[in-house]
């Protein structure tokens, strides 16, 4: 049977305009400009980060991958695919930072609406982040996939979550490698006191001293 292709007016969901309210909605009830801020998130000029994060944001509501909303978007948007790579690749982000900002605030907005009595607790979890086409991809390892029983290339999520035992709010995440890439990250150009050697550094350490630290950042907030 021949693919048929999907015409603009049926591929631009017909809920845009509520999805795009709904983000400036949120966008003001929880300070995310405050939280870009804090995570460092920045252009030297042009667009604001503000701006291009929210348009990111909807694709997650539009089921759309950037590429093919940017052959939808890119003159409504008011800037292209490159600019929204340049904003995502930059090294100065800290999204560890920027999501532990955005749940705490998130956190207090739901706290304020539940009992006290109500108890919080800690989730913990990791996922598996398969790159079965990435041999070069930077610090990738052989992992194990304890749900199918088999070994898989790529790297492990693990997600520290908070819940009230009925919302659960993701408050801290790493991406780990392998242990044994350490020798491959002693030889790296990267300056030891900037965030792209800190978050490398993390991935080949131990996943229970992972886990501790991410503790320490979500209890210090």
């Amino acid at each position: 049977m021949k693919t048929l292709s999907r015409s603009r007016a049926f591929e631009k969901d017909v809920s845009s305009e509520q999805i795009e309210e709904m983000t400036l909605r949120f966008q003001k009830t929880f300070a995310l400009h405050h939280a870009l801020k804090i995570a460092r998130a920045n252009k030297e000029k042009g667009i604001s980060v503000l701006r291009v994060f929210s348009y990111l944001f909807t694709l997650a509501f539009r089921s759309l991958s950037l590429h093919r909303a940017m052959q939808l978007d890119e003159s409504e948007a008011g800037f292209g695919k490159d600019t929204c790579y340049r904003f995502l690749k930059s090294s100065t982000t800290d999204w560890q930072l920027f999501l532990n900002a955005l749940s705490c605030k998130v956190m207090r907005w739901l706290s304020a609406l539940t009992s006290d009595e109500r108890k919080e607790t800690f989730i913990i979890d990791d996922t598996s982040y398969k790159r079965n086409r990435g041999r070069k991809v930077e610090l990738i390892s052989r992992q194990y996939d304890h749900s199918l029983h088999e070994f898989y290339p790529g790297f492990r999520c693990l997600c520290l979550a908070w819940s009230d035992g009925n919302t659960t709010i993701p408050v801290d995440y790493a991406l780990l490698s392998s242990e044994r890439q350490k020798g491959a990250l002693e030889v790296s150009s990267f300056d030891k006191r900037s965030r792209a050697y800190r978050f490398r550094a993390e991935a080949v350490t131990k996943t229970t001293t992972v886990v501790l630290n991410s503790l320490k950042r979500a209890l210090k907030s």
